[in-house]
C-alpha cells in the first residue's frame, strides 16, 4: 500500500517535506531544481547518482544537489518508507521584481562560494594529514552543522 504525502507552509516559502510509506514505486532518474535531503526510514534502496550506486538502509541520508541526475528505488520491489526535505532558498531571495544586476551579483556570489569551497575540500581530502583529521573528526563536523543548521531554521522561522 502506497501513502503519500506533501507538506509545505506560506510561513516557509523555500521548502517543502514529503513522506512516502510502503513505496514500491520505481524512479527513472532525475533531478530537482531544489537542494534535496532525503531520509530512509523503513526498507532498502538503491541510490544511483554519476554512474555509481549505493544501497541505502534505515537512518540513512541522501543528500542531492539541485539539477543532479540520482535516481532512488526500493531493494527487490519491497516496499520502503522515506522522507525528502526539498530547499530552494534562493527563490526566497530572487523574485520577479529582483532587478538583473542585483541578480547577477547573487550569482557571482554564489559561484565564489561554491568555488572556494569546493577548493578547500580537494586541498583538506587531497592531502594524507586532511583525510586522517577528516576521518577522526567527521562526528565534530557532522554535529556541528546539524546545530548550524538547526540555529538557521530557527532563525528563518522567527525572522
Amino acid at each position: 500500500m502506497r501513502n503519500e504525502r506533501f507538506f509545505k507552509h506560506d510561513l516557509l516559502p523555500f521548502a517543502e517535506a514529503r513522506y512516502s510509506r510502503g513505496s514500491t514505486a520505481p524512479f527513472k532518474p532525475h533531478m530537482h531544481r531544489s537542494f534535496s535531503i532525503g531520509a530512509v526510514n523503513s526498507g532498502e534502496v538503491v541510490y544511483q547518482v554519476k554512474g555509481k550506486a549505493a544501497t541505502l538502509a534505515p537512518g540513512s541520508l541522501a543528500i542531492i544537489n539541485p539539477e543532479t541526475l540520482h535516481a532512488c528505488n526500493p531493494v527487490g520491489g519491497k516496499g520502503r518508507s522515506y522522507s525528502m526535505l526539498y530547499l530552494s532558498l534562493f527563490t526566497v531571495m530572487v523574485s520577479k521584481q529582483t532587478g538583473l544586476s542585483t541578480r547577477c551579483l547573487y550569482a557571482l556570489w554564489m559561484m565564489s562560494v561554491v568555488f572556494f569551497w569546493d577548493c578547500f575540500v580537494i586541498l583538506v581530502v587531497g592531502r594524507e594529514r586532511g583525510k586522517k583529521w577528516l576521518e577522526n573528526s567527521v562526528h565534530i563536523v557532522e554535529k556541528t552543522a546539524g546545530v548550524a543548521l538547526v540555529i538557521f531554521g530557527i532563525i528563518l522561522l522567527f525572522s
